[in-house]
């Protein structure tokens, strides 16, 4: 059975973002070096794992790490997966593949320190500021923190008891396991050693006696032993773990002061954020490996094209309106910013997507498979669909008779730009919900965040731009507590927080608009891993409930006011506990309104009434409506029908299965005031009349797919004609 070892998964793995891993697997072991949000992703990919049948993985790490799991259980399941925790309490790991030895390091900030700093943050579990001086009780229109049942008290005593442990992050000293040698049958044969059990025994390394009496060596038949290299995986998190990083003398083994050569460390990988590899102690430890010890370095810094699939269908699109496809940043212009302050005489390497580290056979690095785009190829692959030239003209024409729109003052806002579409897991080019609303250039609103959103804020943007828009995003909406609508919002808040500390400005906490429940889980991560109660102002989702809000006038005042609005509200929806869909009307436009997830619901008909743009989910076809009905999700004739009841100007339907990963199928109730969303697409009211002109150049862009759909759709369809056999 071959091992597989993923080392700090990032959020987002499923699209490619940096990781390290080693071999293809079958049994799994995952390994966490800092108790931090980048690894929540190794909880979606969980899912991904027990979804393929793996019934085991080994999660290493920090001490407690596996309470997570039991954190999210209100959100996830995984009862068919078994999760194995081990830290370095519990010695070192061996399996059939290596030896892995745990190293802990330390921070000088103090476990008390550090919790001090988490209430400092969240010194008042009652009061919101409201950004204006003034205050409001929070029990006054939120649900207490402190009024929780006993097993929620006993668990926040808990995680309170595990805050006096010391701040810890783990590296890791992995040494493969001597390869025994190979039998030389030319030496055998000159030796007189007849087949049989006797060769077993001289591979074993074990000296024989033939029948002759003759002794044979194994050393005289048997290519020598290969030692197993050594490799370290380090994360130094802040410049307060440098000095127990540098000072442990368990990484002199595999220094140049190790006792022989083989001890030497081949590789070591950095997870270590740029700024700390620059600290003058870190970079003298990097001087004290071998000068043939290759550093490869994995950090938010890392250039990173993601994967090849997501910019050639970007680059697809783009033909056909570059405006709403515009072309995703590559984001590669960062590789110095990786190097900066590494000692020239280190062999410092920035690692890229599907770079390979050949540690046996020691072939070293291998860039073969490394991203790298070839826009005019996927342009050409596009132009190879049958049609689409055609299509492409006939689109031109359309569109050049088409009203001056684009020129059109005032219509330009809202902006909507689709982060992910997809529903339940990522795939290569439909990531889960999540949808920016630019209210103004300078307030934008997020709607659901599932994983990955972050990530997908930087690729459609850039770096410098993404980090303003992360600074502008004043509010998140999140519709429900199902994993692929929230499990990027930690990520997100850290990394909003993070855009102002680096632009020099304080961070004015987000408006986050979300099911009460959320609390436990945010509290929770709070107390036990790193503060984040701080970044966010908490409005539950019920007390905006169209025309039955309780929330106080003054307070939804003064939240309208922050964004920008004229008008907003929630809507209880058909989907699960606590799900809701929402209205908003900026201070100049049309109300847009999101469904979330859900089946066809009259209470968001209501509340949605006239309004501008409707987003609803169209997760499934029109011949699943049985299974949509069961998963209290909506076809896409039904969400057509809603927007119809609705007298919605447009309606854009989102969140398709991932079984329609490239387009959904399109029926005749698609018209002139239908579209359909993908990933990277940026739409302005003055853009929506031209998305229905789109369709006949989408069925032929993506021919195979859409073909392969509609005969999926034939097959069930004579299935379900058949007649039953009694």
């Amino acid at each position: 059975m071959r091992s597989a070892y993923m080392f700090s998964g990032m959020e987002a793995l499923a699209i490619q973002d940096v990781c390290i891993c080693l071999q293809i697997m079958q049994g799994i072991s995952s390994t966490v070096e800092k108790e931090h949000s980048d690894w929540l992703m190794n909880i979606s990919l969980s899912l991904t794992i027990q979804d393929i049948g793996v019934p085991e993985i080994t999660l290493h790490g920090p001490p407690n790490i596996e309470e997570i799991y039991d954190m999210t259980k209100g959100f996830m399941v995984t009862k068919n997966l078994q999760i194995v925790s081990r830290n370095h309490k519990h010695g070192s790991f061996t399996d059939n593949c290596m030896t892995v030895h745990y190293v802990p390091i330390y921070s000088s900030v103090t476990a008390s320190s550090r919790k001090t700093d988490m209430e400092n943050s969240y010194d008042n579990d009652h009061v919101i500021s409201l950004g204006d001086g003034s205050s409001h009780q929070q029990n006054n229109y939120c649900e207490s923190l402190d009024s929780v049942n006993p097993e929620q008290v006993k668990k926040r005593q808990k995680t309170e008891a595990v805050l006096e442990n010391e701040d810890i992050s783990v590296a890791y000293i992995c040494k493969l396991h001597n390869k025994a040698g190979t039998l030389i049958l030319e030496k055998c044969v000159e030796h007189g050693v007849p087949a049989g059990p006797l060769l077993g025994e001289l591979k074993k390394g074990n000296n024989v006696t033939l029948p002759n009496g003759k002794v044979v060596k194994s050393t005289d038949v048997v290519t020598p032993e290969e030692i197993g290299p050594v490799f370290i995986v380090v994360e130094c998190p802040s410049e307060h773990f440098v000095d127990s990083l540098v000072n442990n003398k368990e990484f002199q083994a595999h220094q140049v002061t190790a006792s022989s050569d083989e001890n030497l460390a081949m590789l070591v990988v950095h997870f270590t954020p740029s700024d700390v590899m620059a600290h003058p102690k870190y970079q003298d430890w990097l001087l004290k490996f071998s000068g043939s010890c290759i550093h490869l370095v994995l950090n938010s810094s890392s250039p990173s094209l993601s994967s090849i699939a997501v910019h050639r269908v970007q680059h697809m699109l783009n033909i056909l309106h570059p405006e709403i496809f515009s072309l995703l940043k590559q984001n590669s212009d960062v590789t110095s910013s990786v190097m900066n302050g590494i000692e020239h005489s280190v062999l410092a390497i920035p690692a890229e997507s599907l770079m390979k580290f050949y540690l046996r056979p020691r072939k070293g690095l291998d860039r073969e498979n490394v991203i790298q785009l070839d826009a005019s190829s996927y342009v050409q692959e596009a132009y190879n669909s049958p049609g689409l030239e055609e299509c492409v003209k006939e689109l031109a024409t359309k569109l050049n008779h088409f009203p001056n729109v684009n020129k059109q003052e005032g219509n330009e806002y809202p902006e909507v730009v689709f982060l992910g579409t997809g529903s339940s897991i990522p795939s290569k080019v439909r990531n889960v919900t999540s949808i920016l609303v630019n209210i103004s250039p300078q307030k934008s609103i997020l709607l659901d965040c599932g994983e990955g959103t972050r990530g997908q804020i930087l690729r459609y943007y850039g770096i410098e731009e993404g980090n303003s828009i992360l600074r502008q995003i004043s509010c998140i909406f999140v519709s429900h507590l199902h994993a692929d609508h929230h499990l990027g919002l930690i990520e997100v808040l850290k990394a909003r927080n993070l855009a102002f500390i680096q632009q020099g400005e304080r961070n004015s906490p987000v408006d986050l608009l979300a099911p009460k429940q959320i609390i436990h889980w945010l509290q929770n991560y709070h107390s036990r891993y790193e503060p984040v109660l701080h970044l966010f102002r908490l409005v539950p989702n019920f007390l905006l409930t169209h025309n039955n809000g309780t929330l106080p006038k003054e307070v939804y005042q003064d939240l309208i006011n922050r964004l920008n609005l004229q008008e907003l509200s929630t809507v209880p929806v058909k989907h699960c506990k606590s799900a809701f869909g929402v209205t908003l009307t900026p201070v100049s436009g049309k109300k847009l309104v999101y469904s979330g997830d859900t089946m066809p619901c009259e209470g968001l008909i209501e509340a949605g009434l006239d309004c501008g743009l409707l987003i609803h989910e169209a997760t499934m076809e029109d011949e699943l409506e049985e299974e949509a009905k069961i998963k209290t999700h909506s076809t896409t004739s039904q969400a057509i029908k809603v927007g119809a009841n609705m007298r919605a100007d447009f309606t854009l339907l989102t969140h398709f299965s991932q079984r329609y990963a490239k387009v959904p199928l399109f029926n005749d109730n698609f018209h002139n005031t239908v579209g359909c969303a993908f990933d990277n697409m940026k739409v302005r009211p003055c853009d929506l009349p031209i998305l229905p002109l789109l369709l006949p150049s989408l069925k032929c862009l993506f021919h195979e797919h859409y073909e392969e759909m509609q005969e999926k759709t034939a097959k069930r369809q004579r299935r379900n004609r058949a007649p039953q056999t009694p």
